[in-house]
């Protein structure tokens, strides 16, 4: 009897996050001083997606700290010469944009800002006046330090002052 009251555990299939690829996981059946079923479940299922989705999970499969959305909205200085500085290092700034993406660091959802004339018209010319990212980083320290190695913002041309690095949440996976 007293070990009826000891937990039990009985292993069942695999589990599988509906954002990732299968995993197996054994997930053990538990059974808490004679309660069992659907009560221990629901409470062992609670904790799991509790942790799934906690800021501070480690995935357990790699021991890789979570990678969080993070924006970046980085306006360029307003000075008349700003452009000509952004379109100097731009191709070097797109090479390392590139290997980020590819790195998974940046998501598909980054580009310039557009000045509001630049869409008056279909024809209109497009003028450049600042980026917007969203990147994947374990924390906003990393995304800073990158934010501070790129070369628009060693080359002057994002405005240090009104840049903004912020946690962002999407329905959409990127």
């Amino acid at each position: 009897m007293a070990s009826r009251r000891i937990l039990q555990r009985q292993f069942l299939g695999s589990l599988q996050h509906p954002n990732s690829h299968a995993v197996s996981v054994q997930r053990p059946r538990l059974a808490f001083n004679g309660i069992s079923g659907p009560q221990v479940d629901a409470l062992t299922n609670s904790t799991l997606r509790l942790h799934r989705y906690s800021s501070s999970t480690i995935n357990m499969a790699t021991e890789q700290p979570t990678l969080h959305l993070f924006v970046i909205w980085a306006p360029d200085y307003t000075d008349e010469d700003a452009i000509n500085r952004r379109l100097a290092v731009r191709s070097e700034h797109l090479r390392v944009a590139k290997l980020n993406e590819e790195a998974g660091y940046v998501t598909a959802v980054n580009g310039p800002l557009l000045s509001p004339e630049s869409i008056a018209a279909p024809d209109a010319p497009k003028k450049m006046v600042g980026s917007m990212l969203v990147v994947r980083a374990a924390s906003i320290e990393e995304v800073r330090a990158k934010v501070e190695s790129d070369v628009y913002w060693t080359g002057n041309v994002w405005d240090k002052e009104k840049l903004v690095i912020a946690p962002f949440i999407t329905k959409a996976i990127l």
